[in-house]
């Protein structure tokens, strides 16, 4: 295995799916608290706008974001705007139905080409009237206005094998409900652990939600309480990457995580690593890995798509084959990131099996020629292909600046971590 020059210690900004979630908790709730630490990545950015519009003061930052909400408009029309962030438009779908006044949201082009007709026909089967028009100007693609039902239903089916950000988003604005609000599942939900994360933080503010694989139990949250300060866990589709550079190097990379909890699925890095053979230390809130050799593994990748990609190209360097299943979801992201992988498997001449929802890679044995790898503005896949571009300096990504979508300090922290000749 071949080992690369860097080594120190990362300090990232704060989760953007835990710093989503909590901005969007504002929109529904009178508080006053500081997210510590912050981001200004653009999906934080997008969510801050869209709670601002509610009336709601929001000053963002790196180090922290202060939120204010006792100036909130609950239930009056508002329009809203997004241009990159599916996770905001999701959960913002879902506040739609209990907001007692007209919601209009205008999305992006980009954002336009994702699923979307899934989450309009449930919210019109549940009493809803939406209405679509397109071609809102060059910037925003759809209008999309929302007027509630009279009475909201107190219990409700869901596919939920198309998104677990809808759901999720049913999940926090379901606290609304007069009493309480069930979301029942026809089938196991997909990125089961991305529903335990609001979950988790739903609970932190004392609202009272139950889930598992069947059901979504809400109930109305008129004890909701927010701490005046709440520590966040670090970014970790940028942390993942980080612990799969510390097993490539000598002296290891050390990740600081300054919250308690472990509650993105991403953190799941660490477990998979392990099971390829690496070895583990977590020694006052600084994780690192590192190790000899990695091994092949095979992982159903259901609960954790989003490590797909950087899974698939540290696979490469493995000494046996690894086998990914259950991918299928990748193609719904930000970009068809299966697609995305398989090109640039393509390009490199890497070996690999593809079919049935798995993908299987074999280990990497060649050097590969000089050329682009396509990025698809994908955030994911920037991260991924520039562990590739590590190993082989002649590779080039065809952009990098959609990584700010997450985790805008990526690359100025892995120069920080360039070891000298």
């Amino acid at each position: 295995m071949k080992f690369l020059p860097y080594a120190g210690t990362v300090r990232l900004s704060g989760s953007k799916s835990i710093l989503q979630r909590y901005l969007f908790m504002a929109s529904l709730y009178h508080c006053q608290t500081i997210l510590k630490p912050g981001s200004v990545c653009d999906d934080v950015t997008e969510m801050a706008d869209a709670v601002r519009a509610c009336g709601v003061s929001i000053k963002t930052g790196k180090a922290a974001i202060k939120v204010d909400s006792l100036g909130l408009n609950l239930h009056t029309e508002t329009t809203v705007r997004f241009n990159a962030s599916a996770t905001a438009l999701r959960f913002w779908l879902g506040r739609s139905l209990f907001i007692k006044a007209k919601t209009v949201i205008l999305i992006s082009e980009q954002l336009a080409r994702r699923p979307l007709s899934p989450f309009l026909d449930d919210l019109q089967s549940w009493g809803c009237r939406v209405k679509t028009t397109e071609d809102n100007g060059p910037e925003y693609k759809l209008r999309i206005e929302i007027t509630p039902p009279v009475k909201v239903p107190e219990e409700v089916e869901i596919d939920a094998d198309v998104s677990s950000q809808f759901i999720s988003g049913l999940m926090m604005a379901g606290t609304l409900a007069e009493e309480f609000f069930i979301i029942r599942f026809k089938q196991t939900p997909v990125s089961y652990l991305y529903l335990k994360l609001t979950e988790y933080l739903a609970r932190d503010l004392n609202v009272n939600l139950d889930l598992d694989e069947g059901e979504a139990l809400v109930q109305n949250g008129r004890f909701f309480r927010c701490p005046q300060t709440i520590m966040i866990e670090p970014e970790f589709s940028g942390g993942a990457f980080f612990h799969v550079l510390s097993v490539f190097t000598k002296s290891g990379v050390e990740v600081r995580n300054p919250s308690k909890y472990r509650f993105q699925p991403d953190w799941e890095i660490i477990s998979i690593l392990i099971e390829m053979g690496a070895r583990f230390q977590d020694i006052d809130g600084k994780t690192c890995l590192q190790a000899e050799k990695l091994h092949g593994i095979e992982r159903d990748m259901q609960d954790n798509p989003d490590l797909v990609p950087l899974l698939a190209v540290t696979a490469l360097f493995a000494d046996s084959p690894t086998i990914l299943n259950r991918i299928n979801r990748l193609q719904y992201k930000e970009s068809d990131r299966i697609k995305g992988i398989l090109n640039t498997f393509k390009k490199i001449g890497a070996g690999y099996l593809c079919g049935n929802g798995s993908l299987q890679i074999f280990p990497y044995k060649k050097r590969p020629p000089k050329c682009v790898l396509d990025t698809q503005n994908d955030h994911r896949l920037v991260i991924a292909f520039t562990f590739l571009k590590l190993h082989f300096p002649q590779l080039e990504l065809s952009e990098a600046e959609s990584v700010k979508k997450s985790c805008p300090e990526f690359f100025s922290i892995l120069a920080s971590l360039k070891q000298k000749d």
